[in-house]
């Protein structure tokens, strides 16, 4: 008499286990959406990518994947690698959640490319290399944009310049999404101006890659001329084992700590500069440059990567 009730327990328990199993997925689906930077309408040009040698570890992109500067969706892409490209592989993040690939020199001035491990499958990556992160770029906000006016909105996490080209500085990293107003284009027409807040940016303006937007209403803005281009820093080379600060992007080099101080010039991806002290917020380096007041400037830490710097004295700002 009382086999239906168990049959309809059992009928119930099966429901709420599909229930679970459907809740889960979809858990997994969101959570890999969030920290895997693909397979989440990636956008964007196309990384060139040079094939691996043969017999080298490798990746291949199982599905279109963004290539990184870093192991994560807040650091700016270099471009999208198509699914089924394929790159040599350099080494592992920390944690193990992101591949190195092997991308142009010109790209990144050492080679390096970060890749989601949930994208790619791996061809010979035992024992590869731990790689360490650089510093995740400072996160800034553009204005919201008044109705009616042209506007460009972000693919994904981008550079906003000091100028339209990845020789200029970078103000902050604007991420995906966000809209700004544009205020003018550059005369090859592959940077966009846009509005920024003036205690934020004396000069009011920032410049954002054409390729790494979507616009509206920017018909009829007015062509800006490209500012002019800082003089180019030295620095000697730091003695062996010295705390050194590597630049991973054209940066400035300025007379204290803080966006406020003037620069001296601009040091190019890939400059390494020995360390002489820290600012007291740590968000600065005095570095040891060639022909400047003192021999010393200082560097954000946000847009370099150090190394033997603990226990550096703290400098007061000038």
């Amino acid at each position: 008499m009382n086999e239906p009730k168990k049959n309809k327990s059992v009928w119930v328990i099966i429901g709420w286990i599909a229930l679970i199993v459907v809740a889960v997925t979809g858990i997994v689906l969101i959570v890999n959406a969030m920290i895997g930077g693909a397979g989440d309408d990636a956008e964007g040009p196309e990384a060139n990518l040079p094939a691996p040698p043969p017999g080298v570890p490798s990746v291949t992109a199982l599905e279109a994947v963004h290539v990184r500067s870093g192991p994560g969706t807040s650091y700016p892409s270099y471009g999208v690698a198509p699914k089924g490209a394929s790159a040599e592989l350099m080494g592992i993040s920390e944690t193990g959640a992101w591949w190195v690939v092997k991308i142009p020199q010109d790209i990144a001035p050492n080679s390096q490319g970060w890749v989601s491990a949930d994208y790619v499958q791996v061809d010979g990556g035992e024992n590869m290399p731990v790689i360490p992160s650089p510093p995740e770029p400072p996160e800034g906000e553009i204005p919201e944009p008044p109705e009616g006016t042209p506007t460009a909105t972000a693919l994904d996490a981008i550079n906003v310049r000091s100028g339209p080209g990845t020789q200029y500085p970078a103000y902050f990293v604007a991420a995906k999404g966000a809209t700004g107003e544009v205020v003018g284009v550059s005369e090859d027409r592959g940077w966009w101006v846009v509005r920024l807040p003036v205690d934020m940016v004396v000069e009011g303006q920032g410049w954002v890659s054409a390729d790494w937007v979507t616009t509206s209403n920017t018909e009829d803005v007015p062509i800006v001329s490209a500012p002019e281009q800082l003089p180019p820093v030295d620095a000697p080379i730091p003695p062996e084992g010295a705390p050194v600060a590597t630049s991973l992007d054209y940066i400035n080099v300025r007379t204290g700590p803080g966006l406020q101080y003037p620069s001296y010039g601009v040091v190019q991806p890939g400059v390494s500069a020995e360390i002489l002290g820290v600012s007291e917020d740590g968000g600065w380096w005095a570095v040891k440059v060639n022909a400047v007041e003192l021999g010393q400037a200082w560097v954000s830490a946000d847009y370099v990567q150090a190394i033997n710097a603990e226990g550096v004295p703290v400098l007061p700002a000038p």
